[in-house]
Order: C-alpha cells, then structure tokens, then sequence
C-alpha cells in the first residue's frame, strides 16, 4: 500500500487531527492559566497588571483573527497557513522564558504572544469539521483531544507541585512545533473563498446579515466577558496568598478533575446534540456559569473548591462541542474559516479586552472574591436578556 493510501485512512485521519487537537489547542491551558502567573511573579505587577496586561494582548486577537480567517479562506493550502501559525505560536513564547524589566516590556510582548495564541484554534477547528466525515467519528470525538492533552497537563502540575512557571512555558513553545508534522499529513484543505465568485459569496458581509451567527456572536462576547474574570484571576486567587493560597498542587488537581470531566462530556455530547438544539444549550450555560461564579465567590475552603470544577466543565464541554458544528451548518463554505475566526475572535478576543478591563477596574477597589460575585450578577442579568432569544431560537430548529 503506497504513502497516499495509508495517509488517507480514516483511522489515520483520526490519529493526526487529533494529535493536531492536542500540540495546538490542547496547551492554551498553559498559556491561559501559566501566563497570569507569569504576569503575577514580577516585581512590578499588581491585580491590576494582570487584567490590563491580559486585555492589552487580547486587542491583538480581533486584528489576529480577522487575518488569520480569511487568509486561510483565501489559501491554496489552509495546512499551511496553519503552519506559519504554529511556528509564531512557539517563537512568541520566547519573551516569557526569563523575568521582564518592566511593566512597559510587558505590555509590547503581550499584543506578539497573542496574535498567535489562539490563531491556530480557528483553523484546526475549520480543517478538522470538513475532514471529520471521512473518519466516521463524531467532531466532539475527536475535538476531545485537545481536552485530554489540558487533562494530562494539569496532572503533571498535580504529580509534581510547585512545578515552575517558566518550565510549563517551555512544554508550551515545544508543542507546537511537533503539531507541523500532523497539520502537514492531514489531507490538503483548500479554502473556499478563491476565485472572483467565490470571492463574491465569502463576503464577510454575509455573516453579520446572519441572525443566527449574530446571536452566537453575541453570545460569546458577553457570555465569555465575564467569564474571562476567572480565567484572568482563578489561577492566581486559589493558588497564591492573594486569595485561597492552595497551592499549585491544588490547582493542578482543580483542573485535572475539571478537565477529565469536559473529557467525558465531549464524549457524550453527540447524542445531548441529536436530542437538544445547540441554541437551546447555550441558553441552559448562563445560569450554569452564574451558579459557577457565585459558589466561587461563596467557599472558602480549598478542597470545597473543587466542587465549581463540574460547573466550569459543562461550561467548556459544552462551547466546545456545539460552536464549531453550529458555524459549519450555519455559514456558506466559502465563509467557514471566516465564521470560526469571528467565533474565536468574539469570544476569546474581544470579549477578552471588555472582560479583563472590567476585571482590572474592579480589581482597584474590590477583592478577587468580590469580582467573582460580580460575574454572578452578570450572568443573571445576561440570562434575562439573552436567554429568551436563544430558547427562541431553538424552538425555531426543533
């Protein structure tokens, strides 16, 4: 049996985007959890610096996403322009492997680094949707990946505690050159958008004259804004005397439970999405995240704590195994590496910047416990506005 035939094995497509899923997606718990305690062990950080920091690389994200989505609608080969992005990925890291002198060279590394954390998400997400048929497993089978790969990283920091900061750094420059080889294996992916019709039909007007893709937007700008409080601050308020002071041993059991359990939900969630609309979930995570958000404001006790990690879990398992299927059906093909960068975009990059700066401003004068709170009240109020057009929606598609 020569190369081709073998590379064109549905099981052998399994095995490379999934190991693409893991050395890509797999390590942002690295970069979203290591990075704030990065930011947290100089000299010159406050509370403030880490959401202000956070938000300032964020900017760079919507410019990113916005470049990298419709190069890739534009590419002969989006493997490639997956590439270039895996390599900036690594090279980025770079600025974060020895302490900074001062909160100015912070703020220039920040808009770099992030320009190419999240770029590769949207493309392994469009290359892995149009190729997942000729494997015979479910998208949320083989998305799963990049959850198993965050699982066996916070196990590490779990096995060894006090692991340092700049060591997981170094595991998270490594990955995603060894990603290259599975992203060049996989089958050639063409985007949509090439020649003067298609480039007529990719119009990106096309999406925001979308009702259904503006809702998910909107969802995930406000719904990740405050959800982007303890992804900025949870890290730092569990771990460090400035909040519960568990420990990095504990963090890393934290998210191992967490993550084992958004494992099995995305092995679940093919039959919860033949059963129950995506626009109807995503109604169901607010109140979700708001119970979230306020037992974290709520417990003291570290090893109660872990208790909001099954919350965070439907929250994370859920996004991840309804969106990228939502955008697929939803958007024209010459627009479906679009539509997942204006996913990516909105929701981990914008929402980002409104996020970290409201975090960072409350931050000033009230204590990470009393920002948790915060979110909780705004994920109510989102439920009374939003929830109604999702559950809308949903009856639509029933």
């Amino acid at each position: 049996m020569n190369q081709e035939k073998v590379l064109a094995r549905p099981g052998v497509i399994t095995v490379f985007m999934m190991l693409l899923y893991a050395l890509s997606n797999g390590i942002q718990y690295i970069g979203y959890n290591y990075l704030p305690l990065f930011i947290s062990s100089q000299s010159f950080a406050t509370d403030s610096t880490i959401g202000f920091a956070t938000a300032i690389g964020a900017v760079a994200t919507i410019a990113a996403q916005l470049f990298w989505g419709r190069v890739s609608d534009h590419a002969r080969s989006k493997n490639r322009v997956l590439v270039a992005a895996l390599l900036g990925m690594s090279l980025s890291t770079l600025f974060f492997l020895q302490d900074m002198s001062s909160v100015g060279v912070l703020y220039v590394a920040m808009p770099i680094f992030y320009f190419f954390f999240l770029s590769p998400q949207s493309m392994t997400d469009t290359i892995c949707i149009e190729n997942v048929e000729k494997t015979g497993r479910p998208y949320a089978f083989v998305r799963s990946a990049a959850t198993l790969m965050s699982t066996l990283l916070a196990a590490l920091t779990l096995i060894v505690p006090g692991i340092p900061v700049r060591t997981m750094l170094i595991i998270y420059m490594i990955c995603p050159l060894l990603a290259i080889a599975p992203a060049l294996l996989l089958p050639k992916t063409e985007g949509h958008a090439r020649g003067k019709k298609a480039e007529k039909q990719g119009s990106m007007l096309e999406l925001f004259r979308n009702r259904r893709m503006l809702l998910l937007l909107a969802f995930g700008l406000f719904g990740f804004t405050f959800g982007n409080i303890p992804t900025t601050y949870f890290s730092v308020y569990y771990s460090t005397p400035r909040g519960l002071d568990a420990g990095t041993g504990m963090l890393g059991l934290f998210f191992t439970i967490t993550i084992a359990i958004e494992f099995g939900i995305l092995l679940c969630s093919g039959r919860l999405l033949r059963r129950v609309n995506p626009y109807t979930i995503l109604a169901a995570l607010l109140p979700i995240n708001a119970v979230r958000m306020f037992l974290i404001f709520l417990i003291q006790n570290p090893w109660l704590m872990l208790l909001t990690s099954v919350f965070q879990a439907l929250w994370f398992g859920l996004i991840f195994s309804t969106a990228t299927p939502l955008i697929n059906s939803i958007v024209s093909p010459e627009n479906r590496a679009t539509g997942q960068s204006l996913w990516v975009l909105t929701a981990f990059g914008v929402s980002q910047i409104t996020g970290n700066l409201l975090a960072g401003v409350l931050a000033g004068f009230m204590s990470m416990r009393m920002i948790f709170l915060v979110a909780a009240i705004g994920y109510v109020v989102l439920f009374a506005i939003l929830g109604p057009m999702l559950l809308k929606e949903g009856k639509r598609l029933s």
